[in-house]
């Protein structure tokens, strides 16, 4: 799930161009690992106004060393308690990450042409959104080092039921393998891009006196 921080959106003051900026939250299987966000703007006439771009973390950004790497971003394994997790139960986490878009002269004065219409002379933009992500299909199974009984055959025991096998016998190795589905027969990490659509609506008494002014407009 794709959401924008409606209380994120402002004026990105550090451009030297009229720009605005807002934060993002992007809530993903923890399979699924986002890797680029960016987009465009259009009016509310649909009209293509700016790019979005997604800004480096603001310690970076607000850091005056230069020539060395700051943040290595990554993940760690962690180990999972098979006899509390279900086959219908799903772990979540939650990316954040802050974006831009600069607009010009000729952008701001199509913007309040727009406005003037409007009954409510609201701000209305639309964001249209390509996103891309990674995605594994592997999945900790157990296999038996040794034949535990008649129905036993040497098969993998799903891990994912607790039921199915007991993780602490020694009878018992886990390992990682590819999980059987229909749609992933020809790898074990995926590329996934998805592409979808979102509405900023700033009122009319918040445009004209924390945005116009800053942004440049008259």
């Amino acid at each position: 799930m794709f959401n924008i921080d409606k209380d994120s959106i402002k004026v990105y003051k550090q451009s030297l161009f009229p720009a605005i900026s807002f934060a993002v939250t992007d809530i993903q299987l923890e399979d699924t690992i986002p890797l680029r966000i960016e987009g465009i703007v259009l009016s509310m006439d649909w009209k293509y106004i700016a790019n979005i771009l997604e800004l480096p973390d603001i310690q970076v950004r607000d850091n005056p060393l230069v020539d060395g790497r700051m943040i290595t971003y990554g993940s760690a394994a962690r180990p999972v308690n098979y006899a509390s997790v279900s086959k219908t139960e799903k772990s979540f986490k939650t990316y954040k990450s802050e974006l831009v878009f600069t607009l010009n002269n000729k952008v701001l004065e199509h913007i309040e042409h727009l406005r003037e219409q409007q009954k409510h002379k609201d701000t209305v933009l639309y964001l249209i959104f390509k996103s891309a992500y990674i995605k594994h299909s592997i999945k900790l199974k157990g296999y038996p080092r040794k034949y535990a009984g008649n129905d036993n055959r040497g098969g993998f025991l799903d891990n994912s039921n607790s039921s199915d096998v007991d993780t602490n016998s020694s009878s018992v190795q886990k390992i990682l393998v590819k999980e059987d589905k229909n749609n992933d027969a020809d790898g074990l990490i995926f590329h996934i891009v998805d592409q979808f659509r979102r509405q900023i609506t700033i009122p009319s008494s918040e445009w004209t006196d924390n945005f116009r002014s800053q942004l440049g407009g008259k």
